[in-house]
Order: C-alpha cells, then structure tokens, then sequence
C-alpha cells in the first residue's frame, strides 16, 4: 500500500470517553493492557450502564458489586482510592476501574493475561469473551487523536513481541488444539500478542 501514515480522530465505539480515560490510566500505572480492562469492564457492566443489581448500588446475587464487579473479599485486598477522595468506593468507576487493574496485575498480567482474566472470573468463555472484546477495542482508533506510525515498544512490551515472533510458524487454531494468538494493545499503544495453550488455565 502506498501513501503516508493517515492520521484521524476517534474512540473506541461504545467506550464512554470517561471510562475510556480511565482504562488508559489504570493501565498506565499497572503496566497492562488498556483494552483487556476495558473488555472487564464491558463483560462485567458495559462499562457501568448496566442496570442489574450491584453496579450502582448493592450486590448481585453472587455477591460481586460495582461496575468492574468485585466480591467483598476482594475489594478488601485489593480496592484502592483512585480519585484521591479519602476512600475507596467500590461503585466509583475512578476506584474501581484501577482496583480492576491492580487485580489483574497480581494475577498475572501482562505476563499471563489468560491466566488473569480466569482469575477475576473462574471460566473458559468468560476468559474468551473478554479477549474477543480485547481483541475489537484494540483493532479501533484510539484517544482524541491517532496515526497509522508504528510504536516504539515498552520494554515489557518489547519482550512480549519479541516472544510471540518466535511463535511465527507454530501452529495456530482458533478453537481447537494447539496455540491461540490474540493481538492486543499494551499500555502504550504497542502491538502485543498473547499465546494460550489449551490447558494452561487447567488444574486449579
């Protein structure tokens, strides 16, 4: 294709532009990828325009509150006060969505993003339905403004990409056996791929 890098202006559909900074800062500050929090927050509360019990108010059935949907026990290891207010409020998605980071972080991520994403919700299509949500955020114009020109890559990142072209070759299927490949955005923008194999997430 010939032509210079086009540049544009946009977000990703369906992101609010509140929750869609937020996702960026959480993700900034816990070195992981913007997009795998936002498809949470999307799976967990359609980034808190949901209206069923425990997003704005109380808890659902199981238990989980708020829009990134934490349990009590959770939040009380790992709720943090985002907004700098004086306390940590599970319904504010200033609190929420970088407890929802930090979560992620410990459980793994970046490194392991299958494994993390399991973790905050123990099951295969949950997992799944987060990458894929993942995966259409990370295909979209992101922020105020972009460009088609290429990131230089984090370090984390760098190692990451560095990783998955050693995969180049290996065999790939989507829903079948062997290694899965899901392009994603890390938290700077930078292309990563994540590899799962199909009992990874197996033998808890």
């Amino acid at each position: 294709m010939g032509g210079s890098p086009g540049c544009g202006r946009g977000r990703p559909e369906g992101i609010p532009p509140d929750y869609l900074r937020l996702y960026r800062q959480a993700a900034d500050a816990y070195g992981i990828p913007w997009a795998v929090l936002a498809g949470v927050g999307k799976a967990e509360s359609d980034h808190g325009r949901g209206v069923a019990t425990g997003i704005r108010a109380g808890a659902n059935a199981a238990g989980a509150m708020g829009p990134m949907q934490f349990l009590g026990s959770t939040w009380q290891a790992y709720g943090v006060d985002g907004n700098g207010d004086g306390r940590a409020n599970v319904y504010d998605p200033a609190d929420a969505i970088p407890s929802a980071a930090r979560y992620l972080k410990a459980s793994g991520a970046p490194a392991d993003l299958y494994r993390a994403i399991w973790r905050y919700n123990h099951a295969d299509w949950y997992v799944r339905r987060v990458l894929e949500f993942a995966r259409k955020y990370s295909s979209e114009p992101v922020g105020e403004e972009f460009c088609s020109l290429p990131v230089a890559p984090s370090a984390a990142a760098g190692r990451v990409i560095a990783y998955a072209r050693m995969q180049l070759g290996k065999p790939y299927a989507w829903g079948a056996e062997g290694a899965r490949l899901i392009r994603l955005l890390g938290p700077d923008d930078a292309c990563l791929s994540v590899r799962r194999d199909r009992d990874s997430a197996r033998g808890r």
